[in-house]
């Protein structure tokens, strides 16, 4: 075992080892700055099963954002390609017509109506 020396002025001590999850941390991403915000939806009707696309911007890196719903309690499976496009499957839900559908990250939520027959 080395033996650890006293650490001077703004060194480390010999043999100090990071702690453990240091190299996640480090390279973890920051998902907080502006709220989401949904620009358009394609297709215009949406089908249950159909997978869609969601542009807007402010969507973050990739895993930041967290959620799409389709009302409450009715949460889509979705992949993010970049800060300002988003695929999502709608689930299948109860109430068919006039939806909200929801996008939300760390920073907040923004919400659009959207038609599911």
């Amino acid at each position: 075992k080395p033996k650890a020396q006293s650490a001077q002025k703004g060194r480390v001590s010999e043999g100090a080892i990071k702690a453990s999850g240091a190299d996640q941390v480090s390279k973890a991403t920051a998902c907080f700055g502006v709220a989401p915000k949904i620009e358009g939806v394609t297709p215009d009707e949406l089908t249950v099963g159909d997978t869609i696309t969601i542009t807007g911007k402010d969507f973050g890196a990739a895993g930041c954002l967290s959620s799409i719903s389709f009302g409450p309690g009715n949460q889509a499976k979705f992949e993010q390609k970049d800060e300002s496009v988003v695929t999502a499957t709608v689930p299948a839900i109860k109430k068919k017509g006039i939806v909200l559908l929801t996008v939300t990250t760390a920073s907040g939520e923004d919400s659009k109506a959207v038609f599911v027959k």
